[in-house]
């Protein structure tokens, strides 16, 4: 019999709830139709789900959805507060969780005979790609006001467009600091 795993108890259960506020704040926020929302491991996020329900396609056939949403770990660091890390740490020192809050969804992009997107197009990618950074930021900040671990938001950063796709993450800091900061 498989010995049972020793779950962490402060950043999946973190991520897990950050996950849910972000999935209800985007619906409510009109992005009705993603194709996934919710938690994701490794090292950057594959924009599986960007505009089809098959794909990372963004060509506007039928059945395409709205993006993904998503909440990952990007690293974590002994520390004693929410920004400076410790050059010599033991099994006691707290640490520090960077979580990332992303979305993505199409972008605009050439058109089969090469012609660029119009200034509709562009006006129109940027409002949702800012409506979906003010949903990202309203899931953070309503979901961890009332939680019982400290957090820092740092960055709101576009990513590169990729395959068609426009994602943009929030970047935010969780740690182990609660009545222990100096």
């Amino acid at each position: 019999m498989p010995t049972p795993l020793i779950e962490d108890f402060l950043v999946y259960p973190t991520m897990v709830k950050l996950a849910s506020c972000l999935c209800l704040e985007m619906e409510r926020s009109g992005f009705t139709n993603l194709c996934f929302c919710g938690v994701v491991p490794g090292a950057e996020t594959v924009l599986d789900f960007c505009g089809s329900e098959t794909g990372a396609s963004c060509d506007g056939e039928a059945g395409t959805c709205g993006g993904m949403a998503w909440v990952r770990l990007v690293g974590v660091t002994p520390s004693l507060d929410q920004v400076n890390p410790v050059q010599s740490a033991n099994c006691a020192t707290p640490l520090s969780f960077q979580i990332e809050v992303g979305m993505s969804q199409c972008a605009p992009v050439l058109g089969e005979n090469l012609e660029v997107p119009n200034m509709e197009e562009q006006l129109d990618a940027t409002r949702r790609q800012l409506a979906s950074m003010s949903a990202m930021r309203r899931a953070i900040s309503c979901c961890m006001a009332d939680d019982e671990v400290d957090y820092v938001v740092d960055s709101y950063e576009p990513l590169p467009i990729l395959g068609g796709c426009l994602a943009s993450v929030w970047n935010l800091t969780v740690g182990e600091w609660r009545g222990e900061m100096p």
